[in-house]
């Protein structure tokens, strides 16, 4: 007869159960004084048992020996669908007091998702354990009741969760396939010969394809296929939805394609990790994730302290992907403190982390009562007094009420608030603002090598320091309220400080409201700077991009739009590719930094500096200052608005003829510095002066040039621009360098 046993521990005392492995076995009680773990296991073991494991947890209990209790959990417990396991870690997780798990060295397979829930104060301790994930593919591709998803651990409603040790966790069943194009057939269809060691049972569609496995997708209409058709001797026959590009695919190349079942970008299903409504969960180890079937971790509702530092995911040796979508989801963070020390994040198929909370539409609107369509209501938002946010379709917040009830049920849901914003409309967005970290940190840690943005950041205080950004097909930091699935907070108190990006946005010619091809990105809902009329100083404020070195990609450096209170100092910019700026063939250029719709902004101290974009907005002042960026030069600047916008700092320009500037000399492009025809000018005269009233350049049509030096001219009525291609105007700065000489 088989039989399995189970150990476990106190300090030096220790009790050894012992019982059948498969159902039907007699089961031969000798020894009262082992553990028998009765409830749940297989069939044949009878639940007479439970007097005596209540008697082992009272003996435990009572000795003096207050260290942990201790279970080992071996390939012995696993065998079988893994039900053995989870019934004696339900039975051990019941214990009073502190609790350890550990896993020995070696592999250890899982059949099943383990499952932990409703635990206080527990350890899991990995000694150098290869976890490796059998679970099969559930039938629905979706999370059900039984926990049966192709994962590893479901972690709900615990707190003080600690993960040591090391392991790494890997899949036998990998979710993707690889190798090497042998054939380019015409437009329609290329051949692939898989590699050795992995699947070929890929007859399937709407894959998706990396190309040399260098965070390089075929990310137009050519990413998704029509049908996969295997030709025999492991070679694959692809045929995509539309025309193949010949720029990616030819003959040499190695690509890397996902299962269907992964394919989606929600990326909701069959996460590897997932953790839901947890408070102090910290992953102190190392646990490297070589292989999931969709998100490495999708983490959701987390409270306290959200440490996943010893989460790390990286390609195995060989291989061209890790994850099939984001490497690390975090949603709905309930004020949480959200950390990442020496993360590595690379080879995934998307984000490299993603940090965001769901907007709600609203449909509709009774007294103070909002309901919103789309099932049950969301988890946490009966929380009452809970505070929540009304944002109107241009993304104005119309503004904030609490909640006093909720109801649920036919489809729908409500939220009572104390007090409705003015202006409260269906088609309007709700945000529940309990559900926001409290802080995001993410220090010393190298992330890239994927298929999208390195972090996405859809919330507020954010500091990245002293980190790597490596391939990232996008950017490598987003700090944005828009998101293509989900509708994060503006994000405000943005730090990212002596990081460096290499080769980040390696997508040229991709530019859409969600990527803008740069490196750093913070705007609230659009990165062209339309925002819907999303007016600079509404959220996003408080924006430091310091210190940073930023190399050899094929967009821009640093784009920050409809934000107020920016700095951008003490960058270097390498090899910044000359692309069209806004889809503007004819405004190419390097855009080293980018500016769209802000005010007071201080860009200052930057090496290899090229200045792009628009430094005011209608309605707003224009406090741009820029300084001390030594072998810069400055780029089809666009000053925007009324007269009234184009203020000197600290001075009232409501009713201005004058547009001050500094003593500086500025190095402008062919485009110069655009001022638009303003109708509210009028007949006005123009003056332009120095701080010390000497002459200054203002501009030079090739051959002459023209002073001022308290005098005037001009500005004619029906001018439609006026080019000043050597000057810069309103509050702005350029090189505090002595008066001009030429």
């Amino acid at each position: 007869m088989t039989r399995q046993t189970l150990q476990i521990a106190r300090g030096n005392t220790a009790k050894v159960a012992s019982y059948p492995a498969a159902p039907g076995e007699p089961f031969v009680n000798t020894d009262t004084g082992r553990l028998h773990a009765g409830n749940g296991l297989p069939g044949g073991v009878p639940a007479a048992l439970k007097s005596e494991v209540e008697a082992l947890i009272v003996a435990l209990a009572n000795k003096r020996d207050k260290s942990p209790y201790e279970l080992v959990l071996t390939q012995e417990l696993l065998s079988g669908d893994g039900s053995a396991a989870q019934a004696a870690i339900n039975l051990f997780i019941g214990l009073p007091g502190r609790k350890r798990i550990y896993t020995a060295p070696g592999p250890l397979y899982f059949p099943r998702v383990i499952v932990l829930q409703y635990v206080n104060d527990l350890e899991w301790v990995a000694q150098g354990t290869d976890y490796i994930v059998r679970a099969p593919i559930p039938a629905s591709g979706v999370l059900d009741q039984n926990y049966s998803w192709n994962g590893f651990l479901f972690i709900a409603n615990c707190a003080g969760v600690d993960f040591l040790g090391s392991a790494t966790i890997d899949y036998d069943n990998l979710p993707f396939t690889q190798g090497t194009i042998t054939a380019v057939n015409g437009t329609s269809t290329f051949d692939v010969k898989v590699d050795d060691g992995f699947r070929i049972d890929f007859a399937t569609s709407e894959g998706h394809f990396g190309v040399d496995g260098d965070g390089i997708l075929d990310s137009g209409s050519n990413s998704n296929v029509a049908s996969i058709t295997p030709l025999g001797n492991r070679t694959l026959r692809i045929a995509q939805m539309n025309s193949v590009n010949g720029a990616l695919y030819v003959v040499g190349k190695r690509v890397a394609i996902q299962h269907k079942k992964y394919s989606t970008p929600q990326a909701a299903a069959e996460p590897l990790i997932v953790c839901y409504s947890n408070r102090d969960i910290r992953w102190l180890g190392s646990y490297l994730i070589l292989a999931a079937a969709s998100t490495g971790v999708f983490n959701n509702y987390g409270a306290g302290t959200q440490n996943w530092s010893g989460v790390r995911i990286a390609r195995k040796f060989g291989r061209l992907i890790s994850a099939n979508a984001d490497g690390q989801q975090h949603v709905g963070l309930r004020g949480a403190d959200l950390i990442l020390d020496d993360p590595l994040l690379e080879g995934m198929c998307d984000d490299a982390m993603h940090v965001f909370n769901a907007q709600y539409t609203v449909t509709a609107v009774s007294g103070t009562t909002i309901t919103s369509g789309g099932g049950d209501l969301p988890a946490w938002w009966d929380t009452t007094y809970s505070r929540v946010r009304v944002i109107a379709p241009n993304g104005a917040s119309r503004g904030e009420g609490r909640i006093t009830s909720t109801t649920s049920g036919g489809g729908q849901w409500s939220v009572t608030l104390d007090t409705l914003p003015a202006g409260t409309a269906p088609g309007d967005r709700i945000l529940n603002l309990s559900l926001l970290p409290r802080k995001t940190q993410v220090f010393d840690g190298v992330i890239g090598r994927n298929w999208g943005n390195g972090l996405r950041l859809d919330c507020t205080n954010l500091m990245v320091r002293r980190v790597q950004f490596d391939r990232t097909l996008f950017a490598g930091v987003v700090a944005a309220a828009a998101n293509e699935f989900q509708q994060g907070a503006a994000p405000s108190d943005v730090i990212v400080d002596d990081c460096d990006f290499d080769n980040c946005q390696r997508n040229r010619g991709l530019e859409s409201a969600d990527y803008l091809p740069v490196s750093i990105a913070v705007y609230a809902t659009s990165l062209d700077g339309s925002g819907g009329g999303y007016a600079p100083v509404q959220d996003i404020g408080g924006v430091e991009i310091i210190r940073n070195r930023i190399r050899h990609t094929d967009g821009g450096g640093v784009a920050i739009c409809e934000a107020h209170n920016v700095t951008a100092s003490d960058n270097t910019f390498y090899d910044i590719s000359r692309v069209p700026l806004n889809s503007d063939p004819g405004n190419i250029r390097r855009n080293d930094i980018t500016l769209r719709n802000v005010s007071k902004a201080i860009i200052d101290d930057n090496k290899n500096l090229d200045l792009t974009g628009r430094i005011a907005s209608a309605g707003g002042a224009v406090v741009a200052e820029v300084g001390r960026n030594p072998g810069m030069s400055l780029s089809g600047i666009v000053v925007a608005g009324d007269l009234a916008s184009i203020t000197a700092a600290g001075t009232d320009q409501a009713s201005a003829t004058s547009l001050p500037a500094r003593s500086n000399r500025v190095v402008a492009g062919s485009g110069g510095v655009r001022l638009p025809a303003i109708a509210a000018w009028g007949a006005r005269t123009i003056t332009v002066t120095n701080a010390t009233n000497a002459p200054i350049l203002i501009y030079s049509n090739g051959s002459e040039y023209f002073e001022v030096g308290g005098a005037s001219r001009p500005l004619k009525p029906a001018q439609t621009e006026t080019y000043i291609p050597s000057l810069e105007i309103g509050w702005v700065e350029v090189g505090r360098a002595a008066p001009i000489n030429y």
